[in-house]
């Protein structure tokens, strides 16, 4: 098995395994990934991304299935495990570069129902450990994720605004749910990663109704990011009348999306997102 550690493309990796028969290593694999999603040093960390990358591609069968992601965020690298749903799964930690190596602080550990005696533990919680810098050339990150929902909210609640949290977060996160359970994400393709959908709230008397305030497209990595504004009006609807509006301006996103897909010629099937959002979100309203 350890060779799966050696081959360095996915593509390699692939024919590899399909040569094998993987019901034979699979227990070994799950062993192996147990023993790994607590990670101890980089090199840990770099082997659980590619058991990963061997669970898909063979199927994850027995477990549920999860990504291996490590972005940088400033000075700082950031590792963890999501599941389809994005929830945080087993070890996350933060990574600094040292003169001797990668060496990660701040650990937190979040419940998996693979390990289900083992609860999660707090970065304030967590036991501390006698770490050690491993020189890596980089701390890896898995090569083939599986899709997920690209549509991400994101806001900002102005200070006094009379449209409190409590009237919008939980609305857009039963949407989110719905739409990460419930997208057939693997056949809208590859021409947009991400569609990022930032709101503010009126300031308090701030004149004006929920809209598209401007939206941009980044060819370099694929995303698009819009900017709404939420009106007054808001208050004054009842939770129906804010779905069926957080519906309207979403779609008309959406629309602006397409926009963005026909004039960069993008292989992406945004009239199938249109049409399953809109059958996702009238759901949720009734």
């Amino acid at each position: 098995m350890d060779k799966i550690y050696d081959i360095e493309s996915i593509e390699e990796l692939s024919g590899y395994l399909n040569a094998l028969n993987t019901d034979e290593i699979r227990k070994a694999l799950e062993t192996e990934f147990k023993s790994l999603v607590e990670y101890k040093d980089a090199n840990e960390w770099n082997k659980l991304v590619r058991i990963c990358e061997v669970f898909s591609i063979i199927g994850w069968i027995n477990l549920e299935r999860v990504d291996a992601i490590c972005y940088k965020s400033m000075n700082i690298w950031i590792t963890e495990l999501r599941n389809k749903q994005k929830e945080a799964r087993f070890l996350s930690a933060s990574w600094l570069k040292r003169k001797n190596g990668f060496i990660y602080t701040n650990p937190s550990y979040h419940y998996s129902p693979d390990i289900n005696e083992k609860q999660s533990i707090g970065w304030k919680d967590f036991p501390k450990a006698d770490l050690k810098e491993i020189d890596v050339p980089k701390l890896l990150d898995q090569c083939n994720k599986q899709k997920v929902n690209p549509i991400i909210f994101s806001g900002v609640y102005q200070y006094q605004s009379k449209i409190d949290r409590s009237m919008l977060f939980p609305l857009l996160k039963e949407l989110r749910i719905r739409l990460d359970n419930n997208l057939n994400v693997d056949n809208f393709g590859n021409g947009i990663n991400k569609i990022y959908i930032h709101y503010s709230t009126a300031k308090p008397n701030e004149e004006g109704i929920t809209r598209l305030l401007k939206s941009r497209f980044s060819s370099k990595v694929s995303e698009y990011s819009a900017d709404l504004f939420i009106g007054e009006e808001f208050v004054l609807k009842t939770e129906i009348q804010r779905k069926e509006l957080l519906k309207y301006i979403i779609l008309q996103v959406l629309e602006d999306v397409k926009k963005k897909v026909i004039k960069n010629k993008l292989k992406y099937d945004i009239d199938l997102l249109i049409s399953e959002v809109k059958n996702e979100a009238s759901i949720w309203i009734d």
